[in-house]
């Protein structure tokens, strides 16, 4: 097809997708399978794979779990890191019905396994490298039957106390030809489940439908210079939003091809670019700041990379940027996990993050709000207030045909608390995302700040009411905790800091609680700053001791109070003083290298 019957083919795809029809992932891929059978799909540690591959591996799957008794609308979880097994599961699963609850394995302990409860998966998938993690947890894992525990490995795993049976020998015989279960599959049907820690309370699972990834998918082909040629470098974990909306339903929409990395390398990333020859890249701001800070390189500009995703990326660094390493386009996105619409900077004007108006569908609005819960502002008639060009509020996105608001799994009042009904016509309905955005002219809108009791550190969404319940239960001295985030100059979102207070002539014991947090928050969500205060008021989220913490910050001159902040490579805290407060306020956060940014909520 040429170019604009091409353009066509997926504006039609997305206008169908405002009601209901038999299309899925699944059927897409076996789309793919027969129009370009040999064209590359994933490449992986020097494998290939074509199209056909894919669809066939998906088959056995598909079918395995078929015959198994596995039903449209049952539930697998899958704990695996980025593989072509993942992709082969996932969309054999979404063939039958069957979603696939998407496991971050960074998490620990009891937040892991809460995960894998709060779905009821009927078995889980493990990858052999994670059965060691998964052991800590299977006193507190809870399967429904046929509750099967199903291992990716090429060997056998070790005896345990619970059963495991090999995947990829149950497998191996099982038929590759096409269920016939595909074809009835709904776009509105659960296509997987991924986590959030939303903008209160602990995590939660949201079920992402079909249309939700197919939507992204063909609106990237239309709005992000997606195509059949593409190579796609594809680094973002599977199980978050980014790596699931973005990066596989752009790759299954356009027919292109991905080359699948288990992490992000600052080293290794552009020898693999330039190696693979790939040119379309889906990141995190934290690995476009990463990668700008490495030593200017005469080669810089020799590299195959032609269009950048990006979630989070500085204003002051998209054309720096581009510039240094000749990036033909920068494009801001901005979603999360449960909110609806897919907010897309297509005109690549820096420091903007989407618009309101993508492609003739009106996604949101934004509007008045407190600044600090990200509640809602209405007018005497009981409607919300819409901001002005220039002002900052809360972003509003609109349910309706197009984007469905699915809610959390098991939590109904969480789910109804983030909808703002009737707000500019009787009967309507928005998703409040609790982010303050900026309003441009052209109804576009920048990010500014989260709200409400989360923010973004490392392209995640950390939960302030988990990691307050973690410090809290730390055996010693915490008497009590308040979590909330500051700003560090350079960096994008908010690090956590929090002000503790100890038991009366208590001290803390440092070691004990650094390895403490290390086996019980995900090393993202772990503060950064610990403030060891006097007291903190009986009800220590109120949102005004909040918005004065914030304020305040953690400069040394300001704060009576004394603050430690977390040095990565020494694996400890150290007492802040104003002479390294004042490096920090100019270079940024002092911490080593990260070499392995997930990113991507």
């Amino acid at each position: 097809m040429q170019k604009e019957e091409i353009l066509k083919y997926h504006l039609k795809k997305v206008q169908d997708l405002c009601l209901p029809h038999q299309y899925s992932m699944g059927l897409l891929l076996e789309h793919q399978a027969e129009s370009c059978p040999n064209h590359t799909a994933v490449i992986f540690s020097g494998r290939e794979y074509t199209y056909d591959d894919f669809n066939r591996k998906a088959n056995r799957y598909a079918n395995y779990f078929s015959e198994q008794g596995f039903v449209k609308g049952d539930i697998v979880a899958l704990m695996m890191p980025n593989s072509p097994e993942f992709l082969f599961i996932l969309l054999g699963l979404s063939k039958i019905g069957v979603a696939a609850a998407l496991i971050n394995f960074e998490l620990k302990g009891a937040v892991l396994a809460q995960g894998i409860n709060i779905v009821e998966a009927k078995a889980i998938i493990i990858a052999h490298e994670l059965l060691g993690l998964y052991d800590s947890i299977t006193g507190i894992v809870r399967l429904r039957a046929p509750s099967r525990v199903l291992v990716v490995n090429d060997a056998e795993p070790q005896d345990t106390a619970y059963k495991k049976e090999l995947l990829n020998s149950l497998v191996a015989e099982v038929s590759d030809q096409n269920p016939s279960f595909t074809k009835d599959i709904n776009s509105e049907d659960v296509l997987a489940y991924i986590y959030t820690s939303g903008n209160y309370g602990p995590r939660k699972a949201v079920p992402i439908q079909h249309k939700r990834t197919l939507l992204v998918g063909h609106q990237s082909c239309l709005f992000c210079h997606m195509n059949a040629d593409r190579i796609q470098y594809t680094c973002l974990p599977l199980y978050l939003n980014a790596g699931l909306n973005v990066c596989l339903s752009s790759m299954l929409a356009s027919g292109s091809t991905m080359v699948l990395k288990e992490r992000f390398s600052v080293e290794q990333f552009w020898e693999d670019i330039n190696r693979y020859q790939a040119d379309y890249f889906v990141g995190v701001g934290e690995m476009y700041r990463y990668l700008f800070s490495k030593p200017l390189s005469e080669h810089d500009k020799n590299n195959s990379l032609a269009v950048a995703i990006c979630n989070g990326i500085n204003k002051e660094l998209q054309e720096p940027f581009r510039e240094r390493f000749d990036i033909d386009h920068i494009i801001e996105v901005y979603g999360t996990a449960e909110n609806v619409g897919f907010f897309i900077n297509y005109l690549e004007h820096p420091g903007i993050c989407g618009t309101l108006n993508l492609g003739g569908i009106r996604q949101g609005e934004v509007v008045r709000c407190d600044l600090d819960s990200g509640n809602v502002f209405r007018n005497e008639e009981g409607r919300v207030i819409p901001c002005n060009v220039g002002e900052n509020g809360v972003l509003l996105c609109a349910v309706n045909g197009y984007n469905t608001f699915t809610g959390y799994v098991g939590d109904p009042e969480a789910s109804q608390l983030k909808l703002v009904n009737n707000a500019l016509v009787p009967g309507d309905s928005y998703l409040n995302t609790y982010d303050l955005v900026k309003l441009h002219e052209d109804d576009e809108i920048s990010f500014i700040d989260r709200l409400g009791q989360a923010y973004r550190w490392k392209g995640k969404t950390v939960s302030i009411q988990l990691v307050e319940d973690v410090i809290a239960r730390f055996m010693g001295p915490v008497e009590d905790v308040c979590v909330y985030s500051v700003k560090i100059p350079g960096h994008e979102g908010r690090c956590g800091m929090a002000a503790i207070k100890l038991l009366e002539n208590e001290k803390l014991n440092w070691a004990n609680f650094v390895d403490y947090i290390n086996r019980k928050i995900p090393a993202h969500a772990q503060p950064v700053f610990i403030r060891i205060v006097e007291k903190l008021p009986q009800e220590k989220i109120l949102l005004d001791m909040l918005s004065t913490y914030k304020k305040d910050a953690y400069s040394p001159s300001i704060i009576n109070d004394k603050i430690y902040y977390y040095t990565t490579e020494e694996s400890k805290y150290k007492l802040l003083t104003q002479e390294i407060y004042e490096e920090i306020m100019k270079q940024g956060y002092i911490e080593a290298e990260n070499d392995d940014v997930k990113g991507g909520a």
